[in-house]
């Protein structure tokens, strides 16, 4: 097995001041329209063009390649080859006594820096009796700092081996938590099936899960009455809550599916498209940066921009399209029941993924739930606190290693 190499900053794949001017100057080249696709144009067409100028202006002009450095540089950071892939992570050791290892795993379109306001409280908590956590932060095979998958069929199921051997071969942690949203959904999901010997408490921010059979075919059948007698009929099974938030889901998946299907039918055909253009992967990362969150509360500019001089620096937004379509088109995506270990859930009620927790029982161990009136699908970025909260909460419950 492969010993971790410690890497600085300046080392990482892509970082340099020659890209960061280049692409700056791709960006301020880079024309776009005086107008948008029609005058009354709203998010339901995608981005809207008053929302791209304000990221772009702020990429420009307030926007420092320095700063995204000095957060990197916080942390320390290394590299191992595991089954042909070079994995980058960071990794954070606590000075508290009897810390817990803690796998934190990020999604598309995220990167190691989406959990950077949680890495502190986690590891370092200032409040007496509360759980503290050793923290490993992986980049995903093909996405910024970690190499491309190494070959074709590699699907999620290989990354969770690969962060499993991460844990316990490389670095010793034989037992430990997980913690994770989006594709890491199904990589923890890989890791409670395939690990959860090792993997005692996986924790999801989003989580995706079917009903029954029975309840699934009444729930499509309600669906063709009469209008208004279909929310009638199913709030016989549903609560008003859980009714507000499939609505919200069934939204996403009728009208904001696009750009997965896209990925997962033809990555390099958006990958390529993507590649050389500033402009490009900061309308296609940034519309998901506004749709999937909680927008009473919307994230920074500078926190959308970082990620995508990520993707454009470390030339990897065609690479991370490729998840798409390996767990579309791989095998082995299907997972029993969990054996092993527990599952523990957050639901934040502006995530685009809702799933009722009995739906969730049936395929996973899960001894925790909880409901945020706040947050969207990057919940460590949006919803710091609650997230740690969680985390503490559940694994003071439910560790028992």
């Amino acid at each position: 097995m492969s010993v971790p190499k410690p890497i600085t900053v300046a080392d990482l794949p892509g970082l340099s001041q020659e890209k960061a001017d280049r692409m700056l100057r791709l960006l301020r080249d880079a024309r776009l329209p005086e107008q948008g696709v029609l005058p009354s144009a709203g998010w339901e067409y995608g981005i809207t063009l008053p929302y791209l100028q304000s990221l772009k202006s702020f990429w420009e002009e307030d926007w420092s390649y320095a700063s995204l450095l000095a957060k990197l540089e916080q942390y320390n950071h290394y590299t191992v080859e595991i089954e042909d892939v070079d994995v980058h992570f960071i990794h954070v050791r606590s000075s508290k006594e009897g810390a817990i290892p803690l796998l934190l795993s990020h999604g598309w379109p995220g990167s190691v820096l989406e959990f950077q306001k949680v890495i502190k409280p986690l590891s370092e908590p200032h409040e007496p009796g509360v759980p503290a956590f050793h923290l490993v932060i992986p980049s995903l095979p093909g996405y910024i700092f970690s190499g491309p998958m190494p070959k074709k069929g590699w699907n999620l199921l290989c990354t969770a081996r690969v962060f499993n051997t991460l844990m316990t071969e490389v670095l010793g942690y034989e037992e430990y938590v997980a913690q994770g949203g989006d594709w890491s959904f199904d990589v923890l999901r890989g890791l409670s099936v395939n690990h959860g010997q090792n993997c005692k408490l996986a924790h999801f921010n989003n989580f995706t899960a079917h009903p029954s059979t029975l309840e699934g075919l009444v729930k499509k059948a309600f669906s063709y009455l009469p209008f208004g007698l279909d929310s009638y009929a199913k709030s016989w099974i549903y609560s008003q809550d859980e009714l507000v938030r499939m609505k919200h889901s069934e939204k996403f998946y009728r009208d904001g599916w696009a750009y997965s299907f896209m990925m997962a039918t033809k990555p390099a055909t958006i990958g390529y498209a993507l590649y050389d253009s500033p402009l490009g992967t900061l309308s296609w990362v940034g519309e998901k940066y506004h749709g999937w969150v909680d927008n009473n509360h919307p994230l920074p500019l500078e926190e959308v921009v970082d990620t995508v001089a990520l993707y454009y620096l470390t030339g990897t937004i065609h690479t991370s399209a490729m998840t798409y379509y390996e767990n579309r088109h791989g095998t082995g995506e299907w997972l029993p029941m969990q054996k092993y270990g527990k599952t523990a859930i957050s639901v934040f009620r502006w995530d685009m993924l809702y799933t009722p927790e009995r739906w969730a029982k049936r395929i996973a161990n899960v001894v925790f739930y909880k409901f945020h009136p706040e947050g969207g699908h990057f919940a460590a970025l949006e919803q710091p606190e609650a997230l740690v909260e969680d985390i503490r909460e559940s694994v003071a419950m439910h560790w028992d290693a």
